[in-house]
């Protein structure tokens, strides 16, 4: 049931945003994995920055693209609901 001013897409909004809040740590996690890896297995020590570095920039990319998504969603839903201009 909805309370009154509650906007019907709060709980899609949520899950837009948890979910990128996931694929942003995620994606971090991944990527430095992924370089500790081959760090050990090419004996060196940078390529886990490197890693680390592709996988912030994957993941933000992500969640702006995400929180870009929700801000047009709500814009889209105030214009709706302005009355027309006279």
């Amino acid at each position: 049931m909805r309370r009154r001013g509650e906007e019907p897409n709060a709980w899609r909004t949520l899950g837009i945003l948890s979910t990128a809040g996931l694929v942003l740590a995620l994606s971090i996690g991944i990527g430095a994995g992924a370089g500790y890896w081959l760090d050990l297995r090419f004996g060196t020590h940078w390529i886990m920055l490197v890693g680390f570095a592709l996988g912030v920039v994957a993941g933000f990319k992500e969640f702006f693209k995400a929180v870009s998504k929700v801000i047009a969603a709500e814009d889209e839903s105030d214009e709706s609901r302005r009355p027309p201009r006279s």
